[in-house]
């Protein structure tokens, strides 16, 4: 080969050691923000194998080619693929060295998909338009691309570069590997329970989110220290009693207080379950209940081997979102520090993607999207394509959702088509990523089963009257007649300072209704507004 050294970038402009050194270095910073208990050595193994292993098919004739000018490269974009080669070599070395297969899936799967997505394991359909599918790395046109970069690899600079022995395929052939994955590692994994097979496939996001963040860390933040130098953030349970203050002692106030002491008390004697719940009225405080929740199991649980937990609060609705977030941003009034991004970040498509105007732009888009923060408002789309999804974007940031409390507020949005699936993940993350799971509603679906309720009796809860409702469903009357009756009801409305909401299923029929009430509203009553919201 015309180059002394294997280039892995061409901008910046790395060697693939160097390369190889800093997704290291990256991993490692990372796990600092991760408890002992889930950074085990297990997990350490992997990542470095998986680490390691990842570029070795940069060690082709055709991607060293192309790294040398991308601009000036004229061979087929396939050519210097380097992550189906990095398989195989990953696979022959398994084979090899005796990997157990369970190891050898979670490194190869990391290893194969960190540029197209996790992977799947077997794809039956011809015609699927599915192409990470772990069976099919060497078909068609790849085969013969793979054979050719096999041929031009110089293994001791490879192994030198990559810090690892690597075992050359037999007679330079994918077919042989192929069979070994489809034939003894595969099977493995299809034998298992399904509660085991959710612990392997959680453990191997797990891995996955560490290399694909790792790997793209110093080529977003050139500057390792802005990286890895971090401080965590303390929030104090206090600051909640600040914000509450001394309402006054209505019935609804006092039911609060009530509510608020059973969720405290139960925070703590609840230490170690994993999975719990929050059913109460709408209007009893839910949200910061969470955050008292949160914030309390958070002191509870920081040690030395255990970071303060991220806290993740996840809405349905774009709607609620920014009140919820309002909630917590004067939680911060109370802290001794301005906030940024850092404290936390709203991520949904329309939130405002600001971190810390002091940071160049690229760096605060990586930490945004990377979730470097200590708390996140986001929706649940976002959260189960963290959660499931295979591209590399989403589950970049899976590991962030490991070792953190998770607020999951109005749950009877989730379809229930999903509920026995999300079951199985949430036992999975509670067991194998140590995560603390609050699932919130007024009207709570019991699709999981093992959540222990915060609040004893919350049944008696919903006895409490705060408004009477009147049905007249019987008669069926126009949008006219509907309209003539509410002029002979709003002087009696305003002269009682009554509050009112008029709900209607269309705009039209809402936009008649407001032109009514603003038409017949008594002269003396012109100060008081009308509200559209659409």
């Amino acid at each position: 080969m015309s180059v002394k050294m294997l280039r892995s970038h061409y901008d910046p402009d790395l060697f693939l050691h160097e390369h190889i050194s800093q997704v290291i270095n990256a991993m490692e910073g990372i796990w600092k923000w991760h408890s002992v208990k889930l950074i085990s050595p297990e997990i350490r193994d992997y990542c470095y194998k998986i680490a390691r292993f990842h570029d070795t098919g940069k060690g082709s004739e055709a991607f060293q080619l192309y790294i040398s000018n991308p601009e000036q490269y004229l061979g087929k974009k396939i050519e210097k693929s380097h992550s189906p080669l990095s398989l195989l070599l990953t696979l022959s070395t398994a084979e090899k060295e005796g990997w157990e297969p369970l190891d050898t899936l979670l490194v190869a799967a990391s290893v194969y998909g960190h540029h197209g997505g996790f992977p799947i394991l077997i794809n039956n359909d011809v015609n699927s338009k599915v192409h990470q599918s772990l069976d099919r790395f060497s078909s068609a046109e790849m085969f013969k691309i793979i054979k050719r970069q096999l041929s031009t690899i110089e293994y001791s600079k490879l192994e030198k570069e990559c810090g690892v022995t690597i075992t050359a395929p037999s007679k330079n052939s994918p077919i042989a590997e192929k069979r070994y994955l489809t034939q003894n590692i595969i099977p493995v994994l299809q034998a298992l329970s399904i509660d085991d097979a959710i612990g392997i496939r959680l453990k191997g996001q797990l891995v996955f989110s560490f290399l694909l963040e790792a790997d793209k860390a110093f080529l977003a933040v050139r500057d390792s220290q802005c990286y890895l130098k971090r401080e965590h953030k303390i929030w104090e349970t206090d600051w909640i009693e600040k914000l509450i203050g001394n309402p006054p002692g209505t019935k609804v106030n006092r039911l609060r207080q009530k509510i608020r002491k059973s969720v405290k008390e139960q925070t703590v004697k609840n230490i170690d379950i994993p999975l719990q719940s929050l059913t109460a009225p709408t209007g009893l405080g839910k949200t910061l209940l969470a955050a008292e929740w949160a914030l309390k199991l958070r002191e509870m649980t920081t040690s030395e081997d255990n970071p303060p937990s991220k806290v993740i609060v996840v809405l349905p609705y774009l709607s609620i979102i920014e009140q919820t977030a309002q909630n917590y941003r004067k939680l911060l009034e109370f802290g001794p520090e301005s906030t940024d991004g850092s404290w936390f970040l709203t991520s949904h498509s329309l939130s405002d993607r600001q971190y810390d105007p002091e940071l160049e732009e690229k760096i605060s888009s990586f930490f945004i999207d990377t979730w470097r923060t200590e708390l996140i408002i986001t929706t649940y789309d976002q959260f189960l394509m963290s959660l499931m999804e295979p591209k590399t974007k989403y589950q970049m940031r899976f590991h962030n959702l490991c070792d953190s409390l998770i607020i999951m507020d109005e749950v009877q949005t989730i379809p229930c088509a999903m509920w026995q699936l999300l079951n199985g993940v949430f036992k999975g993350l509670a067991s194998v990523c140590n995560t603390r799971i609050l699932l919130m509603s007024a009207t709570l679906p019991s699709f999981v089963p093992d959540a222990v309720p915060l609040i004893k009796n919350y049944q008696e809860l919903f006895n409490f009257r705060r408004y009477k409702f009147k049905f007249n469903i019987f008669e069926l009357i126009s949008l006219d007649l509907f309209c003539q009756n509410l002029q002979d009801r709003l002087p009696k409305w305003m002269d009682s300072e009554e509050r009112v909401l008029i709900t209607l299923n269309t705009r039209k029929s809402a936009r008649k209704v407001l032109d009514t009430l603003k038409k017949c509203r008594p002269q003396n009553y012109q100060d008081i507004p009308i509200f559209f919201i659409s």
